[in-house]
């Protein structure tokens, strides 16, 4: 009887280790941060918390070290980097088939201020004073919702909420974001705002892309069922500017670049900083670039100058606005459009306060741009970016302009989306080839 429990309690021990064997191993590997930058003297120490069974660590360049403190937790170090170009290198964290990437930065000797590529955010954007930055996060590849930066204080917010992307935010931190249905919304404080529809018709489904700098100006659109020829409904998007929370519906044209009567409607997309100047497009596969000053609608993708269909390539060609939500300079001079033709897209430079309107024929793959108070346009063209001036008339990098003006060196690859009112915030986007195409990640500096 003894040996036979014996036996038991034997077995049972060995099923016990097994199952904790087994919890163990199956532990998911992760690490707490994905990316992060050093300074040039590598006087700072990242702490990250690493979970996952018998993990390694393994760089991919001698510079930086990585210690395992066998608390739950990582070390990582980099040495001084004495040279006058910022370095960058990846850690490879093993756990069994398990694996997880660290991407690290560090800045060069000369550097006064601070530079990070973020691997983890989604579709950023700043506030005019450089204040704030809010975007989607990631949670592996997961998007998770909105986080809200004060760059001031420091207080990094995450609110998962559902919402996927953000495509404005006021000097107060007020977000303007959207989801995977692409309905905007407005949030402060992690409460969403509640837009009032246009009284007069059958509107419903309020939806907002853009706002002023006191965020006192809103601007989207609202639905509205109209009944085409077929007998079938459509929801027309109706563009809107709310003033302090009341609705007043644009001017907008009866058809669009494709000369069809029954437009899929108009979106606004954003607007400078008193909410003056405003930039939208028609809502199709033409995108017809509209733009208001003052409530004066300027449809410029319908103007005959440029607007011509291709009948025999079902094509249209056209001044159009992309899907972008910075294509305004704050003081509202300045609209930074596209000119759509068979075979290229072109850089558009527009004076809203004079009309003038020059299309730049030295880049032939851009979409959107964004211009600057000063006048400056950034584009991307292909992978390249580049800014230009309506004075020059040409272009060059923004590699090289980056280190004229605020001595950071990047490769070719990094565009500039959003500066601040003091020049010394900068948000952009650099460029990578991955397994699935090309990917786009946020960049930032602040200069001291």
């Amino acid at each position: 009887m003894k040996r036979h429990l014996i036996y038991f309690l034997a077995a049972l021990n060995l099923v016990l280790m097994t199952a904790c064997q087994e919890k163990l191993e199956d532990t998911p590997l992760t690490i707490s941060v994905t990316s992060w930058t050093f300074n040039a003297d590598g006087g700072d120490t990242l702490h990250l918390t690493v979970t996952g069974r018998d993990w390694s660590a393994e760089p991919a360049q001698g510079w930086v070290t990585v210690r395992d403190n066998g608390d739950g937790t990582a070390s990582v170090v980099a040495l001084e980097n004495t040279g006058d170009t910022r370095r960058s290198t990846t850690i490879l964290f093993h756990s069994g088939a398990m694996s997880q990437v660290l991407t690290v930065d560090q800045l060069p000797k000369l550097f006064d201020g601070e530079f990070r590529v973020m691997y983890d955010w989604a579709d950023p954007a700043m506030s005019r004073n450089g204040r704030y930055i809010a975007g989607g996060y990631l949670e592996g590849d997961s998007y998770e919702g909105i986080f809200v930066w004060d760059l001031e204080t420091g207080e990094y917010t995450k609110y998962p909420n559902g919402f996927i992307s953000v495509s404005t935010v006021s000097n107060d931190g007020m977000v303007i974001m959207y989801n995977f249905d692409g309905v905007g919304a407005a949030m402060k404080d992690g409460q969403i705002i509640e837009m009032a529809v246009p009284e007069g018709g059958d509107y419903f489904s309020p939806s907002v892309w853009g706002c002023s700098a006191d965020g006192s100006v809103i601007v989207g659109t609202v639905r509205e069922s109209e009944l085409l020829p077929n007998g079938n409904y459509f929801k027309k998007f109706i563009p809107v500017k709310w003033t302090d929370g009341v609705p007043e519906i644009l001017e907008y044209p009866d058809h669009g670049m494709n000369e069809d009567a029954i437009s899929p409607g108009v979106i606004p997309r954003c607007c400078s900083a008193d909410g003056s100047v405003i930039v939208g497009s028609e809502w199709s596969n033409t995108f017809g670039a509209i733009y208001w000053v003052d409530g004066r609608m300027v449809d410029l993708g319908n103007d005959p100058e440029y607007m011509n269909i291709l009948e025999e390539y079902n094509f249209v060609e056209g001044i159009v606005c992309y899907a972008q939500y910075n294509t305004v300079s704050s003081n509202g001079d300045y609209v930074a459009l596209a000119y759509r033709r068979y075979g290229g897209n072109y850089p558009v430079l527009i004076n809203t306060r004079t009309g003038e309107l020059i299309v730049n024929e030295d880049y032939s793959y851009v979409t959107s741009g964004t211009p600057m108070d000063d006048g400056r346009f950034f584009y991307r063209d292909g992978v390249e970016a580049v800014t230009m001036t309506m004075e020059s008339g040409s272009g060059q990098s923004v590699e090289e302009w980056l280190q004229e003006t605020y001595g950071l060196k990047v490769s070719y690859d990094y565009s500039v989306a959003y500066i601040s009112e003091d020049g010394k915030t900068i948000l952009g986007w650099m460029v990578r080839e991955s397994a699935t195409g090309m990917a786009y990640y946020p960049w930032y500096a602040r200069f001291n």
